[in-house]
């Protein structure tokens, strides 16, 4: 998976994982509840796995936009 797809897949996991979330505590389904939050946090376990340089491998920061430039080694995206 490259890293691109793991940003992206980071946002949706977030999204879907709270909307089922507040649907599933709103209509008092516990099993969607769970769901939900099983969902987000995937999202975010994959995303400390594999949003990451392709050349050296450093770990970029979720927080903000998609990266153009690697903060560790200075390798364009």
């Amino acid at each position: 998976m490259n890293y691109k797809m793991s940003f992206a897949l980071l946002w949706i996991g977030l999204i879907v994982g709270l909307a089922m979330f507040f649907v599933g505590a709103y209509l008092q389904i516990s099993l969607l509840y769970w769901v939900g939050i099983v969902v987000a946090l995937i999202g975010v376990i994959q995303t400390r796995t594999f949003y990451r340089c392709p050349a050296c491998g450093g770990r970029f920061s979720s927080h903000g936009p998609l990266v153009k430039v690697c903060p560790h080694c200075g390798e364009e995206l």
